[in-house]
């Protein structure tokens, strides 16, 4: 039943917090600074949860206001447009910025705005520091809001239209201070608005899940789930679960230069090992030896009379010549200090990484071309399904799996033409609902 009820945002309060702190130049000082703060929708944000801001100068009573949509239709003198979120009084703070906390955190949905005013009726002219407006950019932005400029009040009397020298109103001034916000994230649904919301990284996902689903011929575990427990394991990824492709090719260039450095080092470690190999005789062994000399000492002890058993090559070139004595091979780390280096014991590390490195490469190569067989093996078995049906015929489709066609094929209007698409005008994940459509529902879905 759970994969039938999927959430459609995360069940905690907000997902993660950042408090931003904005340019300072202090440019300027006076009553108030009113200005905009909008969600970006870049991310699939829910919203975004503003907790509290930080201002500094002279400060005395402050208030924080907030309206919806921004500073549009003329609200910088409508009292009655604004809601008052803060109101107290501070002592002067010119160094650092003063938290004014919130009454009740302030919601900016996914693509909207608000518009922000802190205002002190200090008299005087330094309660307040903010700033010119910086031509080009914004006053501060990143992944999930923007604060933009705003205007600057000069009357200690909130909204009020006059100021010190008759006008009150200074444009192109920007806010100066922090802010504090949290975010709400949305989770993945079969719908076409939510969809798209996420990054091509994840839709990508998406698709893959869907082309393996769809192959009744694939031996992956995943092609054995019915399209419901497949969206219940996608609802439960963050958007941010799947590595962009910009990213995953950074990574296999880090991958292509550890693995020149790799090889570059190999000709210094083989001649560490000759050199080690070529040193006199031993006395008597170490009664403590380090686990490299330890494994040294039992593969020379091991070799019998073959001239060294298991050694690299310069210990078998050093046991097996005339100067070698069977199993009476030099142990290096008795007769020469420098066999236990720390640049000797650092290369053979490095040499040990390096290839658990190469391997863990070598798995993710397989895995991929894994993945590509089955893609391309679910296009051509949906090809042929396709090119064998009748015209005019309909896929039987009842019950949760009739609804979850519905959803695919939202999903596949949305992304039409794409990369997966069988025809045109037709994408792949519509047609994955029609093919699992007459299969039996697993989980919750199958009775």
């Amino acid at each position: 039943m759970a994969s039938l009820l999927r959430p459609a945002t995360a069940s905690y309060t907000v997902s993660e917090f950042y408090e931003v702190l904005t340019e300072d130049y202090e440019d300027h000082t006076f009553c108030g600074i009113m200005f905009t703060v909008d969600c970006k929708s870049v991310l699939p944000v829910d919203f975004v949860e503003i907790k509290s801001i930080s201002v500094r100068g002279r400060l005395g009573p402050l208030t924080v206001w907030v309206t919806p949509d921004g500073l549009h239709g003329g609200k910088k003198e409508d009292r009655g447009a604004w809601q008052l979120v803060y109101e107290g009084e501070q002592p002067p703070s010119f160094a650092t910025p003063t938290k004014l906390p919130f009454k009740t955190p302030v919601q900016v949905k996914s693509g909207t705005s608000i518009g922000m005013y802190v205002h002190s009726r200090l008299d005087g002219d330094e309660a307040i520091v903010y700033d010119n407006e910086r031509p080009g950019h914004a006053t501060h932005e990143d992944r999930h809001i923007r604060v933009a400029p705003g205007l600057a009040h000069l009357s200690n009397a909130p909204f009020s239209p006059r100021g010190f020298w008759g006008r009150a109103w200074r444009s192109r001034r920007q806010f100066v201070g922090k802010i504090e916000y949290g975010i709400k994230f949305k989770l993945w649904n079969p719908v076409a608005q939510v969809h798209l919301a996420f990054p091509p990284a994840f839709r990508q996902l998406v698709r893959l899940f869907l082309a393996i689903g769809a192959s009744s011929e694939s031996k992956c575990p995943i092609s054995f789930l019915s399209n419901d427990l497949l969206f219940y394991v996608l609802n439960m990824c963050r958007h941010d679960w799947v590595t962009p492709p910009e990213e995953g090719e950074a990574a296999s260039a880090a991958d292509a230069a550890a693995d020149a450095a790799a090889a570059s080092a190999r000709p210094s470690l083989e001649a560490t090992q000759r050199h080690i190999s070529k040193k006199q005789p031993q006395s008597k062994p170490q009664s403590k030896p380090v686990p490299w000399e330890a494994s040294q000492s039992a593969s020379q002890s091991s070799g019998g009379g073959g001239g060294g058993g298991s050694l690299g090559e310069g210990e078998r070139q050093s046991s097996g010549g005339p100067e070698g004595g069977g199993n009476e091979a030099a142990d290096p780390s008795a007769s020469d200090p420098s066999a236990s280096d720390p640049s000797a014991l650092a290369a053979e590390a490095f040499a040990a990484r390096e290839a658990a490195a190469s391997l863990r490469v070598l798995r993710a190569q397989l895995f991929e071309a894994q993945i590509r067989a089955l893609l391309r093996q679910a296009a051509a078995n949906q090809d042929r399904r396709i090119a064998a049906a009748e015209p005019g015929t309909e896929p039987v489709a009842d019950g949760v799996h009739a609804r979850l066609s519905d959803e695919l094929r939202s999903v596949g209007g949305a992304e039409s033409g794409g990369a997966f698409a069988t025809s045109p005008g037709e994408s792949l994940s519509a047609s994955f609902g029609q093919a699992h459509s007459g299969r039996g529902g697993g989980g919750a879905g199958g009775g």
